[in-house]
């Protein structure tokens, strides 16, 4: 009996890959199946700051800090360098929130001489949380002078040093005087051109021919140092006005106002001075004919400075009435009616 032969199974394996055009077709081994492995869970990672502070990195901070320790230093070094007035027992000593200063401009000339032993120009400055103040005491005004049994011309009490005229003023306005600043007014000249000029507005054209001055347009005016001690030495102040020269009817007067508003756009400017550059050049001309109390510390000074800076002080007038002492044409104060002003400085 036939019996058909079956055919045995043949293995499986992989199909064969196709052959290639380089050579023979190669056999490829069956792959065992592997089983994947379980995957172990992921440990949490540390937090790690974001930002490392490289090894180096310190010196980013400490030279930039080191470089403004030194420009600090340096400033307060020409500030120490300033001429100090011991008037210890003659100011007032600082109570409440306003502070008085006694300023005492005199006008040394190119020549080196010196308007005499006297104070050309004597303002007082209040300066407190609200707006500043100043008021100019006239350099004639007959005053009793401290330590003597005579009167004489306020400015002549400087003949007797700063101690003497601070106690003449105090006695003869009846107002305290918290700190003094005794300045020469090319110094004043130097810090104008250290800030880059103040700005004066002139109402109309003006000149004169004794102190050189001469703005030939009205309207806000840029002064370099130069044109700014014209202004304030102006005697002879005089404005063109439909044309026409006119002297200015206030004599003295109107001078003391006008060397107020230049101290007020000088010490507004030097209050506003914030660069390095800037503040070097201040601080190098208030190293020059400037004298202040032992009192005044560095940040006072920066105060009366910054007190100024953005305001414009309010000017007051001391009411006072012509006379005469002997052969002297002389002021007096009319004490009735200077007693609203000197009371805002009480």
């Amino acid at each position: 009996m036939y019996v058909p032969e079956q055919q045995a199974a043949a293995p499986s394996q992989a199909p064969p890959e196709r052959p290639s055009s380089a050579g023979p077709p190669t056999t490829v081994a069956p792959i065992a199946a592997v089983a994947p492995k379980a995957r172990r869970p992921r440990r949490p990672r540390r937090s790690r700051p974001r930002f490392r502070f490289p090894k180096k990195r310190w010196l980013i901070v400490a030279i930039p800090l080191l470089l403004i320790l030194g420009f600090v230093g340096y400033l307060y070094s020409l500030f120490a360098g300033i001429d100090r007035i011991d008037l210890t027992g003659t100011l007032t000593p600082q109570a409440g929130q306003g502070v008085n200063y006694l300023i005492a401009g005199s006008d040394k000339r190119a020549d080196g001489s010196v308007s005499g032993e006297r104070a050309d120009t004597l303002i007082v400055m209040r300066v407190s949380d609200g707006v500043p103040k100043m008021v100019s005491i006239p350099r004639d005004l007959w005053v009793p002078i401290a330590g003597t049994d005579g009167s004489a011309k306020v400015n002549a009490a400087y003949n007797g040093g700063p101690q003497r005229l601070v106690a003449t003023v105090q006695d003869a306005l009846d107002i305290p005087i918290h700190h003094y600043v005794e300045v020469d007014f090319v110094t004043f000249g130097s810090l104008v051109d250290a800030v880059g000029g103040v700005e004066i507005d002139f109402p109309n054209p003006v000149f004169d021919p004794g102190s050189g001055l001469s703005v030939e347009q009205a309207g806000p005016t840029t002064l370099d140092g130069e044109q700014a001690l014209a202004y304030v030495r102006s005697r002879q102040y005089t404005e063109v006005i439909d044309g026409q020269p006119q002297k200015d009817p206030t004599a003295d007067m109107g001078r003391q106002l006008r060397q107020q508003n230049f101290m007020k756009a000088v010490m507004g400017k030097v209050g506003a001075t914030r660069n390095p550059i800037g503040l070097t050049r201040v601080a190098r001309a208030l190293g020059k004919d400037l004298k202040i109390d032992d009192d005044l510390t560095a940040f006072g000074a920066l105060g009366l400075a910054r007190g100024l800076a953005g305001t414009s002080p309010e000017s007051l007038v001391l009411p006072t009435e012509p006379g005469r002492e002997g052969a002297q044409q002389v002021l007096y104060v009319k004490r009735e009616a200077a007693v609203p002003i000197l009371d805002q400085f009480r």
